[in-house]
């Protein structure tokens, strides 16, 4: 049975009665050293933790004004936009002034701070420290973040708690590794169904001879002018590039005085896809529907395609066959992380049309098919979501002396 003790801190009220409580300002020193990427090679920080940064991430031109980063030192990203985003690093190197750096200044398990400033219950205070004008542009500045409260268990202690993060978290990311495994499996499973139907039809080895040879521009219309005026006040749907799915969209809501300018317009029943990497090679594209009032706004990264010699399910499907996706991959121009797929690619690209009765019968096939790979698909996604929440909990409850592992290892 744990003893515990009332805490000076709401974000943890009770903590194991042998625990210590502290201010990070005791535990660490921001380091505040200013470096070059040239001498110091540049880390990302994301919600993976502190890595080196990959060579298609897009450089800034203030490379000469970065921080500097030790191993050992925990980074934080002080952006909510980036919320939890930190890390104890195991790298030398440098990182945008964005980012708090902390170095360790007392003899504490640097992997248990891991775990416990990346834990959710800490995530949490250390926003609710922050300020800004809008959610998207708050800020927790060390000035706030050095004077949270945080537990700190005896040294024996920490190395258990560590020892059974490290397990139980591993554990857990392989089961989680093996069920995206099945995910990925099912995905090439449908993208194989998809593509024999759409190139041989469903009664055929290879492509029918009176299917017609037929160019993209000639079924479809790129990018449809807007033949309607909207008043300020109109609502309309709004789809930013993270709402578009493989299949399918989840459309928000927005008035029309509210969007900005370049965007693109499309409305229900055209199809979107994505032209920028790696949305393009993730297969994120969709037949718009569930737009309010029939119309909406998207990613300026989309286009549109309104067909009229093609059924539209039937060409939603065929460009999401692997010919189209791997031709149009090989066509890509632009710098290393921002490659698109160019238009004039898009609409000149050679395709083989059934005949209208078999553009339905083959969509109709296609629909079965995929509902039932897309329901195993989605299955797995949630236990996967159960499985890393269960791993997020079993961590805060852990480093919070919620659960005493000491006789656990």
């Amino acid at each position: 049975m744990i003893e515990y003790k009332i805490t000076p801190a709401a974000w943890i009220k009770k903590i194991p009665a042998h625990w210590n409580f502290n201010l990070v300002r005791e535990i660490f020193e921001e380091r505040k050293t200013k470096v070059s990427d040239k001498i110091y090679p540049p880390l990302s920080v994301s919600k993976a933790g502190v890595v080196p940064q990959m060579e298609t991430a897009a450089k800034t031109d203030n490379g000469d004004n970065r921080k500097l980063v030790k191993i050992g030192d925990f980074v934080i990203n002080s952006r909510s936009d980036r919320k939890g985003s930190s890390g104890i690093s195991d790298y030398e190197g440098s990182v945008s002034l964005i980012y708090t750096v902390l170095k360790p200044s007392i003899n504490v398990n640097k992997k248990f701070l891991h775990y416990l400033l990346r834990s959710v219950p800490f995530t949490e205070e250390y926003y609710r420290n922050g300020k800004g004008l809008v959610s998207d542009l708050w800020t927790t500045n060390y000035d706030k973040f050095r004077n949270i409260f945080i537990p700190i268990p005896p040294c024996d202690e920490q190395e258990k708690i560590v020892r059974y993060l490290d397990k139980k978290t591993s554990q857990i990311a392989m089961y989680i590794d093996a069920k995206k495994k099945e995910v990925e499996l099912l995905g090439e499973l449908k993208r194989s169904i998809i593509s024999d139907a759409v190139t041989k039809g469903l009664h055929s080895s290879q492509t029918p001879t009176h299917w017609k040879k037929i160019k993209l521009k000639y079924i479809a219309k790129l990018n449809p002018d807007r033949k309607k005026s909207f008043l300020p006040t109109d609502k309309l749907g709004y789809v930013p590039m993270e709402c578009v799915k493989s299949g399918y969209l989840i459309p928000k809501e927005i008035l029309f005085k509210d969007l900005i300018s370049g965007l693109t317009y499309f409305e229900n029943g055209d199809i979107i896809l994505a032209k920028v990497t790696p949305c393009f090679e993730n297969g994120n594209i969709a037949i718009a529907k569930n737009l309010t009032n029939g119309k909406a706004y998207g990613s300026s990264e989309l286009f549109v395609l309104k067909c009229f010699n093609v059924k539209t399910k039937f060409l939603f499907y065929l460009l999401q066959s692997n010919d189209f996706k791997n031709d149009c991959i090989a066509s890509m121009t632009g710098v290393a992380g921002l490659k698109r797929v160019s238009s004039r690619t898009l609409m000149n690209y050679l395709i083989s049309l059934p005949l209208p009765e078999e553009q339905k019968e083959i969509s109709n096939f296609l629909d079965a098919k995929c509902a039932k790979i897309e329901k195993l698909i989605e299955t797995l996604q949630n236990e996967i979501k159960f499985v890393e929440e269960l791993m997020t909990r079993i961590i805060s409850d852990v480093v919070t002396g919620k659960i005493d592992v000491r006789e656990l290892i």
